[in-house]
Protein backbone atom coordinates (compact mmCIF):
# COMPACT_ATOMS: atom_id res chain seq x y z
CA UNK A 1 0.00 0.00 0.00
CA UNK A 2 1.33 3.49 -1.01
CA UNK A 3 1.57 6.64 1.48
CA UNK A 4 -1.83 7.71 -0.64
CA UNK A 5 -3.80 4.36 -0.64
CA UNK A 6 -2.93 4.26 3.58
CA UNK A 7 -4.26 8.06 3.70
CA UNK A 8 -7.06 7.52 1.86
CA UNK A 9 -7.65 4.15 3.98
CA UNK A 10 -7.49 6.07 7.13
CA UNK A 11 -10.25 8.84 5.87
CA UNK A 12 -12.82 5.77 4.55
CA UNK A 13 -12.04 3.65 7.94
CA UNK A 14 -12.84 6.46 10.43
CA UNK A 15 -16.39 6.62 8.24
CA UNK A 16 -17.27 2.83 8.42
CA UNK A 17 -19.95 1.56 10.68
CA UNK A 18 -18.91 -0.70 13.47
CA UNK A 19 -19.52 -4.14 12.37
CA UNK A 20 -18.24 -3.37 8.54
CA UNK A 21 -14.45 -2.93 8.98
CA UNK A 22 -13.65 -6.76 7.03
CA UNK A 23 -15.89 -5.72 4.43
CA UNK A 24 -14.72 -1.89 3.89
CA UNK A 25 -11.04 -3.12 4.06
CA UNK A 26 -11.70 -6.19 1.42
CA UNK A 27 -13.22 -3.30 -1.05
CA UNK A 28 -10.46 -0.92 -0.44
CA UNK A 29 -7.52 -3.91 -0.86
CA UNK A 30 -9.57 -5.02 -4.23
CA UNK A 31 -9.56 -1.54 -5.26
CA UNK A 32 -6.24 -0.48 -4.51
CA UNK A 33 -5.12 -4.33 -5.93
CA UNK A 34 -6.66 -2.69 -9.40
CA UNK A 35 -4.32 0.32 -9.21
CA UNK A 36 -1.08 -1.10 -8.49
CA UNK A 37 -1.74 -3.47 -11.68
CA UNK A 38 -2.52 -0.30 -13.96
CA UNK A 39 -6.15 -1.46 -14.40
CA UNK A 40 -7.78 1.74 -12.16
CA UNK A 41 -10.29 3.17 -14.22
CA UNK A 42 -13.43 5.42 -13.60
CA UNK A 43 -15.85 1.92 -13.15
CA UNK A 44 -13.47 0.69 -10.29
CA UNK A 45 -14.33 4.17 -8.34
CA UNK A 46 -18.20 3.82 -9.24
CA UNK A 47 -18.22 -0.06 -7.80
CA UNK A 48 -16.45 0.55 -4.99
CA UNK A 49 -18.43 3.63 -3.82
CA UNK A 50 -21.61 1.13 -4.59
CA UNK A 51 -20.31 -1.23 -2.36
CA UNK A 52 -19.09 0.76 0.21
CA UNK A 53 -21.59 3.43 0.91
CA UNK A 54 -24.02 0.49 2.84
CA UNK A 55 -21.22 0.14 4.88
CA UNK A 56 -20.86 3.90 6.06
CA UNK A 57 -22.33 5.06 8.99
CA UNK A 58 -25.25 7.33 7.44
CA UNK A 59 -23.83 10.47 8.22
CA UNK A 60 -20.76 9.71 6.48
CA UNK A 61 -22.19 8.80 3.21
CA UNK A 62 -22.27 12.48 2.00
CA UNK A 63 -18.59 13.00 2.60
CA UNK A 64 -17.89 9.57 0.68
CA UNK A 65 -19.86 10.77 -2.14
CA UNK A 66 -18.10 14.12 -2.34
CA UNK A 67 -14.38 12.68 -2.36
CA UNK A 68 -15.68 10.69 -5.19
CA UNK A 69 -17.10 12.83 -6.78
CA UNK A 70 -13.83 14.73 -7.03
CA UNK A 71 -11.91 11.50 -7.75
CA UNK A 72 -14.35 11.12 -10.71
CA UNK A 73 -13.49 14.74 -11.71
CA UNK A 74 -9.75 14.19 -11.58
CA UNK A 75 -9.72 10.80 -13.07
CA UNK A 76 -12.19 12.28 -16.35
CA UNK A 77 -9.47 14.96 -16.68
CA UNK A 78 -6.16 12.61 -16.77
CA UNK A 79 -8.35 10.59 -19.18
CA UNK A 80 -8.88 13.95 -21.41
CA UNK A 81 -5.25 14.53 -20.94
CA UNK A 82 -4.14 11.50 -22.13
CA UNK A 83 -6.41 11.72 -25.21
CA UNK A 84 -5.25 14.86 -25.75
CA UNK A 85 -9.12 16.25 -25.45
CA UNK A 86 -10.11 14.54 -28.50
CA UNK A 87 -12.38 12.39 -27.13
CA UNK A 88 -12.07 8.31 -26.30
CA UNK A 89 -14.44 7.06 -24.12
CA UNK A 90 -12.88 8.14 -21.05
CA UNK A 91 -14.27 5.04 -19.63
CA UNK A 92 -12.06 2.27 -18.98
CA UNK A 93 -8.17 3.56 -19.36
CA UNK A 94 -6.43 2.82 -16.38
CA UNK A 95 -5.43 6.16 -14.31
CA UNK A 96 -3.16 6.80 -11.01
CA UNK A 97 -5.11 9.09 -9.39
CA UNK A 98 -3.75 9.02 -6.05
CA UNK A 99 -0.31 9.34 -7.46
CA UNK A 100 -1.28 12.54 -10.01
CA UNK A 101 -3.30 14.42 -7.22
CA UNK A 102 -3.05 13.07 -3.64
CA UNK A 103 -5.38 15.39 -2.01
CA UNK A 104 -8.76 14.35 -3.07
CA UNK A 105 -10.13 14.40 -0.06
CA UNK A 106 -9.93 15.82 3.25
CA UNK A 107 -8.18 14.14 6.45
CA UNK A 108 -10.39 13.37 8.93
CA UNK A 109 -9.55 15.13 12.66
CA UNK A 110 -7.82 12.57 14.72
CA UNK A 111 -7.54 9.73 12.65
CA UNK A 112 -3.87 8.43 11.77
CA UNK A 113 -4.27 5.77 8.55
CA UNK A 114 -2.00 2.61 9.20
CA UNK A 115 1.48 2.66 8.40
CA UNK A 116 1.40 -0.45 5.93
Amino acid sequence: MNPEQSQFRGFLMAMVAPGNEAAAETILANAFAEQDAGRFTPNVIVQAVEHLTPLLRPEAVPELQKAAARMEAIATHALAERHGDQGGDGGEQPMRVFEERPRVFEERPGTTPDAA
